[in-house]
């Protein structure tokens, strides 16, 4: 619920929530030890990270994403966040 809940807040521009909301969820993931929702939620971290002008951050929070998603072959979540780790790269280094 976390999880999904920190997704409505991101396109609603609330940061702070989704940032919350990621980080309960990834809590509970961890708990449960669940690593495919705690890969997710690190990814919904870094999108919230990257909004808020946190770049290394996000950076550290893709990595982590792309590493479990590989640690548990998948492939759909990996290829986002190296999309998604590659965009916000370029963005930062073009200074946009």
């Amino acid at each position: 619920i976390s999880y999904q809940r920190g997704n409505l807040y991101f396109p609603l521009g609330d940061i702070e929530a989704c940032l919350a909301s990621h980080q309960a969820a990834l809590d509970h993931a961890r708990g449960a030890g669940l690593p495919g929702l705690e890969a997710r939620a690190y990814g919904g971290m870094g999108d919230a990270w990257y909004m808020r002008g946190r770049t290394g951050t996000a950076f550290e929070a893709f990595d982590r994403c792309i590493e479990l998603a590989g640690e548990r072959d998948d492939s759909w979540l990996r290829a986002s966040y190296l999309c998604m780790r590659g965009v916000a790269r370029f963005n930062d280094l073009v200074g946009s």
